[in-house]
């Protein structure tokens, strides 16, 4: 039996501006289900307004594992960390309770690997490549991943440059297919969701969107809770740390 149930997901825009809450608000909600609630959260304006270095993702951390912890509390059913890199995904995991957390890589090269036999990422900057491998080997995909192109532009450009970055993608997507063989593409970061409908039109292979990729995961985690009770394990590598030392630790 099916239960109808108001699903509540939780966008974590993990940069130090509110800017583009509603961009991404508005596209998502052309793709979500009519029975999701989706909410979106981002950080003060002190932080860093971009995750391209290591450095940025230490400074956003505890701010992340503050909104998953409240969102937790609050009974939402998943939360999304609204960037390519993933970032501190296993320790947003560790506190969510009964809360699935979804990162865009992880929920894109699962994806991907169920529409094709292999695939490439397009992504902005050479900086962005080893920790993007990191990850895709880390998840058990490397086999499918035929290439990681960059288009050699910032976050700053994906954002305020439509035309360049356009062109650029499409060149990156293209070559991707022709020489890497690629079945499919993935857009390799949350900022390039202005560019997925234009560049579906053009190319011969399944195209992903990560930030629509994530959205759709999240739904379906949330779903497979709702209707089926399968939530985070809590033992052994998933052990929660104590709740009353987590908070405490936050508060701070």
């Amino acid at each position: 039996m099916l239960i109808e149930v108001i699903m509540r997901i939780l966008w974590i825009n993990p940069i130090g501006t509110h800017e583009f809450d509603q961009q991404i608000i508005a596209h998502l909600s052309d793709y979500k289900r009519s029975d999701t609630l989706l909410d979106i959260v981002s950080f003060e304006n002190s932080l860093p307004k971009n995750l391209e270095y290591h450095s940025y993702e230490v400074l956003v951390g505890p701010f992340i594992l503050r909104a998953i912890r409240k969102a937790s509390v609050e009974h939402y059913d998943a939360a999304i960390v609204g960037c390519f890199y993933d970032v501190i995904l296993h320790a947003a995991r560790e506190i969510s309770g009964k809360m699935m957390v979804i990162g865009p890589c992880q929920a894109s090269v699962v994806t991907a690997a169920n529409l094709g036999n292999s695939f490439s990422v397009l992504v902005g900057r050479r900086k962005w490549i080893p920790k993007m491998k990191r990850n895709i080997l880390e998840y058990g995909y490397g086999g499918f991943l035929t290439s990681l192109r960059e288009v050699n532009l910032s976050v700053d450009d994906f954002d305020n440059n439509y035309e360049l970055t356009y062109s650029k993608l499409l060149e990156q997507s293209r070559l991707a297919i022709e020489q890497d063989k690629a079945e499919v593409i993935i857009l390799g970061c949350t900022a390039a969701d202005k560019y997925y409908r234009d560049l579906q039109k053009e190319l011969p292979v399944p195209l992903l969107d990560s930030e629509v990729t994530a959205l759709k995961f999240a739904e379906f985690c949330a779903d497979l809770a709702i209707s089926c009770g399968v939530l985070p394990s809590r033992l052994f590598g998933s052990e929660p740390p104590p709740f009353l030392d987590l908070d405490n630790f936050l508060k701070a």
